[in-house]
């Protein structure tokens, strides 16, 4: 039977490594494709950029950048193409322009919509597998009606609504072109360095939650209080990942709709945590509530 369970576990960690290099492999090849693409738009904008300042009049699209390139420059960038197009001395250069002309802004878009699609290739598949490992440790039936009617009907469909316009933007930003905002591309970085923040916090809270995971205020039968790695300090730093990667989400794709979604999301999720923390108070007594005591809800309680 010990040879037999070393040869299972063995087996496993063979899979475990194979599912690990595929994945690796599959990132190689989506940063090697993207890498290439970015690589031909920069050179046909060089191309673009030597028409429209040798041969015709109007701004070029290193005056577009000059603000620093901030996304609004798609549309600029497109009247220009346009008059390009219809000036007599711009005909010879009307095909670069007609397929790079977007191309000189939207190369910023395509790093930034690599970077979201590294960062969902990343955390999809771990919160899936710990989401399905809490099912599987007990098939117990989540009463979420413990939420409140209010929180029940409107959290999950408007975060669902905010999920749809991000991956509406990842497939194609045009799309979401209608609410997007100027914002420098040093901003847009700043929000890529709070997405690896939150991607780091919420694989750490996954790891330490095990089969403790829940995606409603109740808890299972055999759930245990949580206390270790960032539950140490603060109560729900799952919530403060989510917070932080909306935040995130938001400067990256540089949209106010998204931004307004994300916002009224983490404000449901505040007023369900008054209801989730009043549970776990039932479930757990006095124990939880020392915790309390000893952690902030959200920022680490400072200690005299």
């Amino acid at each position: 039977m010990e040879i037999l369970h070393r040869r299972t576990l063995g087996e496993r960690a063979r899979g475990d490594r194979t599912a690990g290099s595929l994945f690796v492999a599959t990132l190689v090849v989506l940063l090697a494709g993207a890498g290439a693409r970015i690589g031909r738009l920069s050179r046909a904008c060089d191309l673009l950029e030597w028409g429209v300042n040798d041969r015709l009049p109007g701004p070029s699209p290193a005056m577009l950048f000059a603000d620093g390139g901030d996304s609004r420059s798609v549309g600029r960038l497109a009247q220009l193409a346009r008059a390009c197009g219809s000036h007599p001395q711009g005909r010879r250069f009307e095909p670069c322009i007609a397929q790079c002309g977007l191309g000189c802004v939207m190369q910023h878009e395509d790093v930034f919509r690599l970077i979201l699609i590294l960062g969902f290739a990343v955390v999809f598949p771990i919160g899936f597998y710990h989401r399905l490992k809490a099912h599987l440790a007990s098939n117990e039936k989540l009463n979420r009606r413990a939420e409140g009617v209010f929180v029940l009907t409107t959290l999950r469909p408007i975060a669902l609504l905010g999920i749809l316009g991000l991956f509406a933007y990842i497939i194609n930003p045009a799309w979401m072109g209608w609410a997007s905002v100027g914002l420098p591309i040093s901003i847009r970085w700043i929000g890529v360095g709070l997405g690896m923040v939150a991607m780091v916090l919420l694989i750490v809270v996954l790891r330490n939650l095990g089969t403790n995971l829940t995606d409603t205020v109740v808890t299972r039968s055999h759930h245990t209080l949580v206390i270790s790695g960032p539950y140490r300090w603060v109560r729900h730093p799952f919530y403060v990942a989510t917070a932080l990667a909306v935040a995130a989400n938001s400067l990256v794709t540089a949209n106010w709709f998204l931004a307004l979604i994300g916002i009224v999301t983490v404000v449901l999720i505040v007023v369900r945590t008054r209801t989730e923390e009043q549970k776990l108070i039932e479930r757990f007594g006095d124990e939880y509530k020392n915790y309390m005591e000893r952690t902030g809800r959200f920022i680490p309680r400072m200690r005299g």
